[in-house]
């Protein structure tokens, strides 16, 4: 005989099956484990997502009570989980759970050395790679210091223009998931910039006797020059020295003739100055060219010799006259 009400009774079980109960989400690292307890009706298992804010991270079945996820990025998440079976779903059953930021390792600067005395005022910091880093941020102490960490990107390097003095430099480890290092690797080194040496002349050659016009006067390039200053006296020019830039080559096109005497000092970003030496001073001489005549034009009137030119470059002329018959000079 079948009763009926337990029919009627089981069948409103089996179509309205209840949400799981006793939800527990534990978070080890970025990785969580759930569970919960059985419901008797969920014929078809269960079925579970994990939400951050309006995303869908996970969404899966299980016929367990239990359910894992692992290398989760830091944030705030919802698991949720319902039974499920072939003729309806129960309602959903939630909790909150945060992933904190996980520790990255700590940077390991490898140049430059620590302690070490640098000549050069560009300086390159490398560090090695640090597992699970996505970018790296650096800040100066010392004389260069900055307000506030600077991102590299995921270059491990950065090339740094530094004043003179002692310098620390810390770098940081970071991921797109908020984790960071949680140590700074730091490293401490001094940039000593010596004074320049003297520059050596290329051109005009010393001694050099040139005519008006285009002159080119170069130098050789010096290691720890910021600028270099240029000093013309003679002729027409000033004497005065000319910060000429990072240039090694100037032209001028507006020298008289006259001596000249050419100095060149080299200058760093501390103001130091290489010293006056033979090869940073040069002397030339600019010269009027060679006379020269043009348009020579002879005629006589009677037994007078009439003669006109166009002289250039010329103060006074020497005029000949020879018998082209004796080959004597008449004047």
């Amino acid at each position: 005989k079948v009763n009926a009400n337990k029919v009627l009774q089981d069948l409103n079980r089996y179509l309205a099956v209840p949400a799981p109960s006793n939800l527990r989400v534990t978070v080890t690292g970025d990785d969580i484990s759930a569970s919960w307890n059985s419901v008797s009706y969920a014929r078809s298992g269960y079925e579970y997502e994990i939400l951050r804010g309006s995303s869908r991270i996970t969404l899966s079945t299980t016929n367990s009570t239990s359910a894992s996820s692992s290398s989760l990025d830091a944030g705030d998440y919802i698991f949720r989980v319902r039974s499920h079976n072939i003729v309806t779903d129960s309602a959903w059953r939630e909790t909150r759970f945060t992933i904190a930021p996980q520790s990255l390792g700590q940077v390991n600067i490898s140049s430059p050395a620590h302690g070490e005395v640098l000549s050069n005022n560009r300086v390159r910091v490398q560090w090695n790679p640090v597992a699970g880093a996505d970018s790296y941020e650096y800040s100066l102490s010392g004389p260069n210091a900055t307000s506030s960490y600077i991102s590299t990107g995921s270059d491990r390097f950065v090339d740094l223009d530094l004043n003179q003095g002692d310098h620390t430099i810390f770098v940081i480890a970071l991921a797109n998931s908020g984790a960071r290092s949680q140590f700074t690797g730091s490293r401490s080194f001094a940039v000593d910039i010596p004074a320049p040496l003297a520059p050596s002349f290329i051109s005009p050659a010393a001694g050099a006797i040139l005519e008006p016009g285009s002159v080119e006067i170069s130098w050789e390039a010096v290691p720890n020059a910021a600028f270099y200053r240029l000093n013309i006296s003679g002729g027409n020019e000033s004497g005065i020295f000319e910060n000429v830039g990072g240039t090694t080559s100037i032209t001028k096109n507006d020298l008289i003739p006259g001596d000249y005497s050419v100095r060149v000092i080299a200058t760093n970003l501390e103001g130091e100055n290489s010293p006056i030496s033979s090869t940073s001073t040069r002397r030339f001489t600019i010269v009027d060219p060679t006379p020269s005549v043009t348009n020579l034009e002879v005629s006589f009137t009677g037994t007078t010799l009439n003669a006109s030119w166009r002289g250039v470059n010329a103060d006074e002329y020497i005029v000949t006259i020879t018998d082209l018959f004796t080959g004597r000079q008449i004047l």
